[in-house]
């Protein structure tokens, strides 16, 4: 897989950049930090959680009945809930929280992006219940930045599904966990 990186002290991304694509780059990381910073804060006064859901941690709570590869398909953005090992470095909405090589990494993605380069897919864990369906995020955590920031409704991705043996946490009755999309196949 490509790595794609801005160096910013001479303005350029894997030898030639195209300025417009990082000014505008630019311009969307400045406007996702800061509105990240502003919904953080709004939960911090209102004491809810702002980070992303955690694979390792929920995953505790779930008897998990069957495990396979689903291959690629096209998966709604919205549906990309949380991460495996990653939920610290962005927040629910997937702005990165750390600095430098987040922020060179993200610019990277996002120019490559506005210039219409096609990326690959990110690797995704669906977890299903057989009522709704939330994706963690394995490997990919700035293309899905990316792709939300640019409000891309859908994202290529190679998916995982573990099937659960029962209902999954967001089923619940709690209010901050019941964003989950209804289960559904987006395979090709």
């Amino acid at each position: 897989m490509s790595h794609y990186y801005v160096n910013l002290e001479y303005g350029q991304s894997n030898g030639n950049a195209n300025q417009r694509a990082l000014f505008e780059a630019l311009d969307a990381y400045s406007l996702l930090t800061r509105n990240g910073r502003l919904r953080r804060l709004w939960a911090r006064i209102r004491r809810q959680p702002y980070t992303l859901w955690s694979l390792n941690s929920m995953s505790q709570q779930w008897q998990v009945q069957a495990r396979y590869e689903s291959g690629l398909q096209l998966v709604p953005v919205a549906a990309i809930r949380g991460s495996e090992g990653k939920e610290s470095a962005f927040d629910s909405h997937f702005t990165p929280l750390h600095h430098r090589h987040s922020r060179e990494r993200w610019l990277g993605i996002a120019m490559a992006h506005w210039q219409g380069q096609i990326l690959p897919p990110v690797d995704l864990i669906k977890v299903d219940d057989g009522r709704s369906a939330v994706y963690f995020v394995r490997d990919g955590h700035h293309r899905v930045s990316v792709a939300r920031a640019f409000g891309q409704r859908e994202i290529e991705a190679n998916v995982t599904v573990w099937q659960l043996n029962g209902p999954a946490p967001w089923n619940a009755c709690e209010p901050s966990m019941q964003t989950a999309v209804p289960a559904a196949d987006y395979s090709y």
